[in-house]
């Protein structure tokens, strides 16, 4: 054997195995960076969500009071003591804990919003029961019937906005009569 194919075998030999568990970290890295980047987002905003509802209770009970006291305009509903809320931006559901209990509620927001952040709490909402999911962009409410609701909370909805006009006129029409 000539001195280069030594050389060339001892090279191979000492870093190909190195290379070879390289290549597979860098795989498996890079197959579970989305996985991981998106539960580390989730921790962080579900973490300073928990924070800013914690920070905002009061002041939530407060806005959110004069729900109980509210008369649903569908006769159905009115008789079974029952209101419908359409919750826009719902995002972990804070603002629906401060509902009247039995209330029919409709979560709006965003795909990602409702798949990772409102759905896997929607459970222990028990208080409450979620009628329907419905997904926007862009603050499309044409999925909800005109004047069906009794009552539309929104959270970080207008400042979000690049129509607030638009927005409006959407709540407007779905809020039913005499509301």
């Amino acid at each position: 054997m000539a001195e280069i194919d030594v050389i060339i075998q001892q090279f191979l030999m000492d870093y190909v195995l190195v290379v070879i568990y390289l290549g597979i970290a860098l795989y498996v890295a890079k197959s579970l960076y989305p996985k991981t980047k998106k539960w580390i987002v989730w921790q962080q905003l579900h973490e300073s969500e928990r924070c800013y509802a914690e920070m905002t209770r009061y002041q939530r009970q407060e806005l959110l009071a004069p729900l109980h006291r509210l008369i649903s305009a569908d006769i159905f509903l009115r008789n079974q003591g029952i209101i419908r809320i359409v919750d826009i931006g719902v995002m972990t559901g804070i603002n629906i804990r401060y509902f009247p209990n039995s209330t029919h509620v409709v979560a709006v927001d965003t795909r990602y919003n409702l798949e990772y952040f409102f759905k896997p709490i929607a459970t222990t909402l028990d208080h409450v029961r979620i009628k329907e999911c419905v997904e926007y962009n862009h603050i499309d409410l044409k999925k909800i019937p005109d004047e069906y609701a009794d009552a539309v909370v929104g959270s970080f909805v207008l400042c979000k906005a690049k129509d607030e006009a638009t927005i409006l006129k959407e709540i407007y029409r779905i809020l039913a009569p005499n509301c």
